[in-house]
């Protein structure tokens, strides 16, 4: 199934490995055996990292996805992801778990709203340019709602003697 072969180095067992400062060996044993595969590895075509082609998901269910994220994501990246996996990989099946954790990965070294751009990611990932389009405006638009009606309603009652019994309030929880 495999074959591994040992390391064709010269002398491999007597060399030491050192630092790149001052040159003091690090250890004075040898080596350790270099390995190289030469068949297909059973690690990297595990049942979990296997691409499986899959019908594009309709519309409706990924608004009720996307809708159900956006209006439950509360709590920062970190519960957003896995409000995120649960619904994503758990529920729908869309991605597997290793895809997932690649999408996390790269989301997390772009600069920006990380949870925006992996809700973006996995839009793209499972329906092209429409689920982008769904999983972005989905994603924003429930907090963006939420706090439209707060402005709303503040802006209606800030100018009586409840505006200023609220911002008494406000103000001890705040400080």
């Amino acid at each position: 199934m495999m074959e591994l072969d040992g390391d064709s180095r010269p002398d491999a067992s007597t060399r030491t490995m050192r630092t790149g400062f001052d040159d003091s060996p690090v250890s004075d044993g040898p080596l350790p055996t270099m390995l190289t595969i030469r068949e297909e590895c059973p690690v990297t075509t595990a049942p979990v990292g296997r691409m499986v082609q899959r019908e594009a998901p309709s519309t409706r269910e990924l608004v009720r996805a996307f809708g159900k994220v956006g209006c439950l994501g509360f709590g920062g990246p970190a519960g957003q992801a896995a409000l995120l996996q649960r619904v994503v990989v758990d529920a729908r099946g869309w991605l597997d778990a290793r895809s997932y954790a690649d999408g996390l990965s790269l989301c997390t070294v772009l600069p920006g709203p990380e949870a925006m751009q992996r809700a973006t990611w996995i839009g793209w990932r499972v329906a092209g340019a429409r689920g982008t389009t769904i999983a972005a405006a989905l994603f924003v638009l429930p907090g963006a709602a939420c706090v439209w009606v707060a402005a709303a309603t503040w802006k209606l009652w800030s100018g009586g003697a409840v505006g200023a019994s609220v911002v008494e309030g406000l103000r001890c929880a705040v400080v």
